[in-house]
Order: structure tokens, then sequence, then C-alpha cells
């Protein structure tokens, strides 16, 4: 038994250049579209961006704060969790308050104390630290500071094993740093000291 061959695959052939003169003619549409905006009632076809407050170059990295301090409660949140403190690169003037209190439990955190991590590494390179507070890292025993009945702040930093403060204009180091027995990098390079 033989089968014709269907006549259809001859009028497919000849569709064939009328649909992509078709396609071509809805991407020229729509490119015309694109070019020239539809103006509606009430509308005018002028944009009215304001460009006078944007500069692309006045932040190029997105590294500055945002809404006071939108960047560096990003990085101590997550240093919360993966026991990695970065502040490099903030212009920070001194350690902020808010890495002290970091382990606080916060009303506006999600985040359970049982997915806190100690902190392993402290970052705050580059920066224009002249001093690093006392109050990061006191100058009492662990054993001594446990003791006392007045909280101690800072003692959450004990098991720091690297320290990177290079790039600032620190004179001096917190003596506090002798009692952090986990301690094995200190960078200090490019300081005053």
């Amino acid at each position: 038994m033989k089968v014709a061959p269907p006549k259809e695959s001859q009028n497919a052939s000849e569709k064939a250049p009328s649909s992509s003169a078709a396609l071509r003619d809805q991407i020229a549409k729509a490119k015309a579209a694109k070019r020239t905006p539809a103006v509606s009632k009430g509308q005018s076809s002028v944009n009215h961006f304001d460009d006078s407050r944007f500069d692309p170059f006045a932040d190029p990295f997105n590294t500055k704060p945002q809404d006071g301090n939108g960047l560096l409660r990003k990085r101590i949140d997550a240093a919360r969790s993966d026991g990695r403190l970065n502040l490099a690169g903030l212009s920070l003037k001194q350690i902020p308050d808010d890495v002290l209190t970091m382990y606080d439990q916060r009303e506006d955190s999600n985040m359970n104390w049982s997915q806190m991590t100690d902190l392993v590494r402290f970052v705050a390179a580059d920066n224009e630290l002249d001093t690093i507070s006392d109050d990061i890292f006191p100058d009492i025993a662990t054993e001594v500071a446990m003791d006392d009945e007045k909280e101690v702040k800072g003692l959450q930093f004990r098991s720091v094993e690297m320290i990177d403060f290079h790039g600032n204009n620190l004179q001096t180091v917190p003596s506090g740093l002798r009692w952090m027995e986990r301690l094995t990098v200190l960078n200090l390079v490019s300081s005053a000291i």
C-alpha cells in the first residue's frame, strides 16, 4: 500500500517566507514602539527622572553605610553566624559600639542564640583607626572577669584566632590582647606602631 505525500508540505514551504516576514514586521514594530514612548491621557512624553542626586562614582562598590549603619549591621549579623567579622574599608575612626553588643539578643533579629558562633576572625583593615578601645579587648583575666559581679564587655572576643588591623593609623594596641590565648595572627602592617 502506497501513501501519497501530503500536500501540506508544499503549503508549509510557501508559508515560511511569509511567516518570517511577519516575524520581522513584529520585531520592527516592537522596536519602533520602544523608541517612541506611548503618550496616554494626562501623561506627558517627557521623562521626569531627577538625576541631580545620582553620582555613579560616589560609592561604586556600595560599601558606605546607608540608613546610618546598614552595611555595618549586615556584616555584624553575618559574623554572628559564621564567626568572621569583616569591617575592612568602612572608613571607621573607631570600632563601633554595635560590635561590642553584637552577641546581645536584639528584638529585630531573627537569629536564635543556638545559631550564633564565636568570633574567630576580626578584620578591621584599611580604616582610619587611631586607637582600639580597651572595652573591645579588656585587660583582665577571664577567670577574674567571670568572678567579678559586674559584667565585663569584650570577653566575647577571647576566642579570636586572627586579628587584622593593617592599613590603619594605630599607634598602640590594647594591652588586653595578652589575655587572648587563641590568638595566632596579629596583622598591624602599615600602622604607625
